[in-house]
């Protein structure tokens, strides 16, 4: 039952307790079960897209997982709540982490050579 803030909430956190035991494969079956219902609690939703996407990362699949995050980035309706903001940080670290020297952060210093 999920249309309840505890139901939702409580679908959420069974899904984090297997992941945190080590069962991504369980937990995965959760969160899809999750997706396939209607619910109006869209925060636990998301947070579950959040989990998703740190399941496939484990798994070596960055593409999707950062797919899954751009998903949250695009179409989660609060911007109040921190899982925009996790969702682009998540989404950063992966992006960084396939093309470490094209991170936005580093500076790349010029050095002139004069030759004589």
């Amino acid at each position: 039952e999920v249309t309840s803030a505890e139901g939702a909430e409580s679908k959420y956190r069974v899904a984090e307790i297997y992941y945190q035991r080590n069962q991504p494969d369980e937990a995965e079956n959760e969160i899809s079960d999750f997706a396939d219902k209607t619910t109006p609690h869209q925060y636990w939703m998301a947070k579950s897209f959040l989990l998703w996407a740190d399941i496939f990362a484990d798994r070596g699949d960055e593409f999707q997982a950062i797919q899954t995050l751009q998903s949250l980035i695009d179409y989660y309706g609060n911007s109040e709540d921190g899982i925009i903001a996790q969702a682009k940080e998540k989404q950063r670290a992966l992006t960084d982490a396939q093309n470490p020297n094209a991170a936005p952060d580093k500076e790349v210093q010029e050095i002139e050579i004069e030759l004589n």
